[in-house]
C-alpha cells in the first residue's frame, strides 16, 4: 500500500495480526514477523475492516457496497481471490462504512453510508436481519460507525 490511502485499520490481539484498508486493497500484517505480509486487491477503496479472533476470517467493507471475507491461513502474497463475498442488491448498495463480528463469530453487522444496518449470517451467507434508520440524502456520504456492547445486548450506531 505504498503512496496510497488508508482508510481503516483492525487489530487482532490474540494472534497480532494488524489489517490496514485503503485504496484498492488492504495489508495483513504479523506484528510479530515484520516481514510477513500479505497484499489483498479489492475492485474498489476498503472503508471497514474486521478481523476475527477465533476463526480466521479476514473482512472488508468496500465504497462499492461489496463485503468481501477471506482466509488467512489460504492468503497467497498478492490475492484478489476472496473466500466469499456478500452483496446487497438494488436500492439496499452503499458504501460499507463499519464491520463488526459478534463472539460466534457465525454474525457480522455492517454499516452503510445509506443508514442501514445490516446483520449477515456467515453460514448461510445472506441478510439475517435489516435495520433502517435512513438517510434522506444520500449525496450527503457519512460514515456511520455502530458499536455492540461487551454483552451483545445493545447494538449503537
Amino acid at each position: 500500500m505504498d503512496n496510497d490511502y488508508c482508510f481503516t485499520f483492525s487489530w487482532n490481539s490474540a494472534t497480532n495480526y494488524i489489517l490496514l484498508g485503503g485504496s484498492y486493497g488492504a495489508c495483513l500484517r504479523s506484528l510479530e514477523a515484520e516481514r510477513y505480509s500479505k497484499y489483498i486487491s479489492t475492485a474498489s477503496n476498503v472503508l471497514s475492516s474486521q478481523l476475527s479472533t477465533v476463526t480466521s476470517y479476514v473482512a472488508c467493507g468496500t465504497r462499492n457496497g461489496s463485503i468481501l471475507l477471506w482466509d488467512i491461513r489460504s492468503l497467497k502474497q498478492h490475492d484478489s481471490t476472496p473466500l466469499f463475498g456478500l452483496h446487497v442488491r438494488g436500492k439496499f448498495n452503499s458504501s460499507v462504512t463499519c464491520l463488526n463480528m459478534l463472539r460466534d463469530e457465525n454474525y457480522l453487522i455492517s454499516t452503510s453510508a445509506n443508514g442501514k444496518l445490516l446483520q449477515w449470517d456467515l453460514r448461510m451467507r445472506r441478510v439475517a436481519l435489516l435495520f433502517c434508520h435512513g438517510v434522506k440524502d444520500e449525496s450527503n456520504f457519512s460514515y456511520t460507525k455502530s458499536i455492540i456492547d461487551s454483552g451483545e445486548n445493545y447494538l449503537i450506531s
